[in-house]
């Protein structure tokens, strides 16, 4: 694949990428940590998933945020889309964040990402990139799920101007996404979603 020269290192062929959706659970975590899949964790599924594989985010203000929580991660781990990575390096040393060319013109691509807005509709791409056969999603609710915008509550507003007000675009613009991936099993294991563009299956099955 094109991510190669970064020499990254995958140990499955499974990538299960972890979002903030209301629905996620602890013991979803817990299966996944006793499973052999490699982790992407998705915005503060890093709280969750310390030890993941990678953490991806594209949010500038997001990293700047939460770099104290970050800065003792390995340098490969981390990711984020090109500008961001460089931005934040002139500010602060740590987290070193690797970089994804991203185009806004729709499409799939071997070289870059298309933006879609979204972090986990990204990472979803990204893992496509790696190389992986199978990518599970938890947390993809792509909705209010309870009443709530995110598992671990509301984003502080002093620094973040929405709380998951967009739905309804991610949810259309992953709905393109997943209908026009053919070549990786892609499959929401989340406990409660608006998503229906690709199977539904449960961790227990997915990851025996």
């Amino acid at each position: 694949m094109t991510l190669d020269h970064h020499n990254i290192q995958t140990n499955s062929e499974v990538a299960t990428i972890i979002g903030g959706g209301p629905s996620l659970t602890d013991d979803q975590i817990e299966y996944i940590r006793l499973s052999s899949s490699d982790t992407i964790a998705v915005n503060d599924a890093y709280k969750k998933v310390p030890d993941a594989t990678f953490f991806f985010a594209t949010d500038i203000k997001w990293w700047y945020y939460h770099r104290k929580e970050m800065s003792s991660l390995d340098n490969g781990s981390c990711w984020t889309i090109e500008g961001v990575g460089k931005h934040f390096l002139k500010r602060y040393k740590s987290p070193k964040l690797n970089e994804l060319s991203y185009t806004r013109e729709y499409g799939l691509y071997n070289d870059k990402v298309h933006h879609g807005g979204n972090s986990g509709y990204i990472a979803i791409q990204f893992a496509r990139l790696l190389g992986y056969k199978k990518i599970i999603l938890v947390g993809f609710d792509h909705q209010h799920t309870f009443g709530k915008a995110h598992w671990f509550g509301d984003h502080d507003k002093t620094w973040f101007r929405k709380n998951a007000e967009d739905t309804e675009r991610w949810l259309s613009n992953l709905d393109r996404l997943l209908t026009d991936i053919n070549d990786v099993d892609i499959v929401n294991c989340s406990l409660q979603t608006a998503i229906t563009s690709c199977r539904r299956s449960t961790l227990e099955y997915e990851l025996l």
